[in-house]
């Protein structure tokens, strides 16, 4: 019988292939490690994609809805610095299209301001809004949570946003100014071709206040 030495013990041809065997067996299993830990990996970095593709629909809705509050232009588009009216809701209802999906339930304040879909939610705030001069919507903490990842052919994605409002809404130029504060619940799914959009939004009003221009707050 073939053998080979070591430490003055004879080893076998039968132990150098069970030994051979077990290092392939390891060997094998590193790289099923290295291939689940890769997997993992692509999972996480698209979770993180995902989540920020979605907070960002939350911050366009709140570009959206300054453009159909008559809020000032800060993109400077005329010689004026301003957009007409009609531009500022053609450039929002885009927008809202984009952010919405077409059967989307939206509502605010407890219900008293509904709309299905994205154009009808346009012509609900411009009215609501039309009384201001101007209009700032500030969001705070955004919380995502995804229910599951998308498949770029057959969608499926699903999650779940919450995000804190402070907005302003100053009665006229140099007048008083309501300051709504909020919270946004959203239920988001991804649509292919489209990406993430919202399909139900609910805005739960926390508290309501006016100021004059200038006053400090208390406390």
């Amino acid at each position: 019988m073939l053998s080979a030495r070591k430490r003055g013990k004879a080893i076998s041809r039968r132990q150098l292939m069970v030994g051979g065997a077990t290092l392939a067996a390891g060997g094998a299993a590193l790289f099923a490690s290295a291939g689940t830990s890769k997997a993992a990996s692509a999972s996480s970095i698209d979770e993180v994609v995902a989540k920020a593709q979605i907070s960002e629909l939350r911050r366009m809705y709140g570009r959206a809805t300054d453009l159909l509050g008559a809020g000032k232009d800060h993109d400077h588009f005329g010689e004026d610095g301003t957009l007409s009216t009609e531009i500022k809701h053609y450039i929002a209802r885009n927008i809202y299209r984009r952010i919405f999906t077409e059967d989307a339930t939206i509502s605010a304040s407890g219900g008293a301001l509904t709309g299905v879909g994205p154009d009808d939610w346009a012509d609900k705030v411009a009215a609501a809004l039309g009384a201001f001069s101007a209009t700032q919507h500030m969001l705070g903490t955004q919380l995502v949570e995804i229910t599951a990842l998308p498949d770029d052919v057959r969608g499926g994605g699903g999650a779940i946003m919450q995000s804190y409002l402070n907005a302003l809404h100053e009665f006229s130029p140099g007048g008083n100014i309501g300051i709504y504060r909020g919270t946004y619940f959203d239920k988001v799914r991804y649509t292919p071709e489209v990406g993430w959009q919202i399909y139900d939004m609910n805005l739960v009003l926390t508290s309501w206040e006016t100021r004059e221009h200038g006053a400090q707050a208390e406390g």
